[in-house]
C-alpha cells in the first residue's frame, strides 16, 4: 500500500484530549487508526499546532492532557517555519481566506502533499482550494 501523508489540525488533537469534547471518540478513533496504519501513514503538524494544543490544554487546567499531548511527538513530523516554508507558502497564501494559524496548518498540509485533517468548518472549507482536507471520521 502506499504510503499516505497527513497534516492534523490542533482541533482534532484537543477533541481527543478533551472527554468532554463532542468528536472526542470519533478523534480518538482516527488516532487509533493512525497508529494501527503507522507503517503506511505518515503525519505532519506544524510547529505552531504543538503550541497551540498545550497552551489551550494548560489553560483549561489539564497538564497531564498536555505531557500526554508531548509524549506523542516523536511519532510526527513537526514542521518548522523556516525560510524555505515562508518563501513556498507566499506563494499560496492569496488563495486562502484564513486567519493566520489555521493558514499555517493548511499551507503545511499542501507544501508536504498531506491531506488536511480537522473538526474546523472554515478550515476544512478554505483548505481545499490548495489541498485535499477531510475531517478525521473520513480521513482514513
Amino acid at each position: 500500500m502506499a504510503m499516505r501523508t497527513f497534516c492534523v489540525d490542533s482541533s482534532v488533537f484537543l477533541a481527543a484530549l478533551l472527554t468532554s469534547d463532542v468528536t472526542n471518540a470519533a478523534s480518538q478513533e482516527y488516532f487509533r487508526r493512525v497508529e494501527r496504519e503507522s507503517a503506511e501513514v505518515r503525519v505532519f503538524i506544524p510547529a505552531t499546532v504543538v503550541l497551540e494544543v498545550v497552551n489551550v490544554l494548560l489553560k483549561v487546567d489539564q497538564r497531564s492532557a498536555a505531557e500526554e499531548f508531548l509524549q506523542q511527538l516523536p511519532s510526527l513530523e513537526v514542521v518548522a517555519i523556516d525560510d524555505r516554508f515562508i518563501e513556498e507558502a507566499t506563494k499560496l497564501l492569496p488563495r486562502l481566506r484564513l486567519k493566520t494559524a489555521d493558514a499555517i496548518v493548511a499551507l503545511t498540509a499542501a507544501l508536504n502533499d498531506a491531506m488536511l485533517v480537522t473538526w474546523d468548518q472554515q478550515l476544512l472549507r478554505q483548505s481545499k482550494n490548495i489541498t485535499a482536507a477531510a475531517t478525521p471520521d473520513v480521513a482514513l
